[in-house]
């Protein structure tokens, strides 16, 4: 296993003057750097006339975010308020959040924490208890399905180079269609990505992957960048992706509309897909993913229908729905049939200690498996920037690097 390590709206931040600085502890490497709690010793041996000085010196002199060692953040605001908060992974997004300690007499407000070297974060701050806002002095920011949060990336986390469009690499194309289920007695929107080149008469046909929570993939990560980059630059073979919407995400994925919804996909969408695209028929070369509630639909369309889907990628899968009732069917039957990749991060608790039962399930019955755990949370965010980890495991280009 590789260790390494709810949304809200979002308020527009007030006059330049108010600053919420992220600052991670890195040891000074000369005279000129300030750490805080140099800062701090500085103001309270100051006379209160010299303070906003004092600050003003030590912000204009830092970067953001700024580092003194690797695993200790100052979260700081600066300004006119009665309370601040900073709230995210960490905090399970509470509305209560960690309260930030206003410095004296001062308008500067801090908290210190430790994080671990790698670890990624989303957060934002609260001001006056109400007022949800990204950091306006933190260029970096994650996606999510509500929006963006601020990003506290650790010195030691690598972010994802995928992500970022590349335009010496070529392009798939992007197919929109509406999908009617008999079975279900509805329609959906499915799309189909189509990696550049595509050859509907080449000998062999094309590996096909299913992402559930597809408009999520398509629009908070950017999963065709992903694709674009990983195919073009061959470390993962061409492919078709389908990503496809629920339209009662809690009852398909999860409760009252399982079974028809797994069937549903079983026996209409995929038939579909096979009938429409040049893709393969061989449950080795099929996979299925997800992420939360959409990756527990992964692992039970998977199990049931290990004929259908030999690949699966649960990602921080909710395995704790039905008090474990899926978790506890595995482990009472054979997951052998399948290749499994699964991840979570350490800043989900619950969904880190049925990621760690899962895995202790596959490594006792046999099975292929990958699991990792990340210093990260439930978020897009970690979702993204691991969708290459899976799909080399699984689809391996000439390029590889795993």
């Amino acid at each position: 296993m590789g260790l390494v390590v709810q949304n809200h709206s979002i308020t527009p931040f007030g006059p330049m003057r108010l600053l919420f600085l992220i600052l991670s502890a890195f040891l000074v490497h000369a005279t000129h750097a300030q750490t805080f709690s140099e800062l701090v010793d500085t103001i309270k041996d100051a006379d209160p006339t010299e303070h906003e000085v004092l600050i003003a010196d030590f912000v204009a002199s830092s970067s953001f975010p700024h580092l003194e060692n690797d695993s200790t953040v100052v979260f700081l605001y600066q300004g006119d308020a009665t309370s601040v908060m900073v709230t995210g992974d960490f905090s399970g997004w509470s509305p209560n959040g960690w309260a930030l300690e206003r410095l004296m007499q001062t308008e500067l407000w801090y908290r210190v924490a430790p994080f671990e070297p790698d670890a990624r974060i989303d957060y934002k701050i609260i001001l006056n208890e109400t007022e949800w806002m990204l950091d306006p002095a933190n260029p970096r920011q994650a996606p999510s399905g509500f929006g963006p949060n601020s990003e506290l990336a650790m010195p030691a986390y690598e972010q994802p180079w995928e992500v970022r469009t590349n335009e010496s690499l070529p392009k798939g194309t992007l197919e929109s269609h509406s999908f009617s289920s008999a079975i279900m007695a509805n329609t959906r929107e499915v799309s189909i990505y189509l990696p550049s080149g595509y050859d509907a008469n080449r000998a062999d046909p094309y590996p096909v992957i299913l992402y559930h929570d597809g408009s999520d993939y398509l629009n908070a990560a950017g999963i065709t960048t992903i694709l674009d980059n990983l195919i073009g630059s061959g470390r993962v073979e061409p492919l078709v992706a389908v990503f496809a919407n629920p339209l009662d995400r809690e009852a398909e994925y999860a409760t009252t509309e399982t079974a028809e919804f797994t069937r549903l996909i079983v026996e209409e969408l995929m038939p579909w897909v096979e009938s429409n695209h040049h893709v393969s028929s061989d449950p080795a070369r099929r996979a299925v993913t997800g992420p939360s509630y959409a990756g527990l639909a992964s692992a039970r369309h998977c199990f049931q229908h290990p004929q259908e889907f030999g690949l699966c990628a649960p990602f921080s899968p909710s395995f704790w729905v039905s008090e474990g009732a899926l978790l506890e069917s595995i482990a009472e039957g054979d997951s052998t049939p399948i290749k499994w990749y699964v991840e979570w991060g350490t800043y989900e608790p619950s969904i880190a200690a049925t990621g760690l039962l899962f895995q202790d399930v596959l490594s006792g019955q046999g099975a292929e498996f990958q699991a990792n755990e990340w210093h990260e949370g439930h978020s897009w965010g970690m979702w993204r920037a691991h969708q290459d980890d899976m799909l080399e495991y699984f689809f391996p280009g000439v390029n590889a690097s795993r």
